[in-house]
């Protein structure tokens, strides 16, 4: 199963609690710059 959301949100929190792996993909414009990011939030048995 996939589902999009913010990782981190108190509405969320029943999904993400059986989740196998969180991968967060934050995107941010600075200037003329684009950045993007992988974080893994969480990872069941790490």
């Amino acid at each position: 199963m996939t589902s999009e959301g913010q990782p981190r949100a108190p509405d969320t929190m029943a999904e993400v609690t059986t989740a196998d792996l969180i991968i967060g993909l934050p995107y941010r414009v600075q200037g003329i710059r684009h950045f993007r990011q992988m974080k893994i939030v969480k990872v069941r048995g790490a």
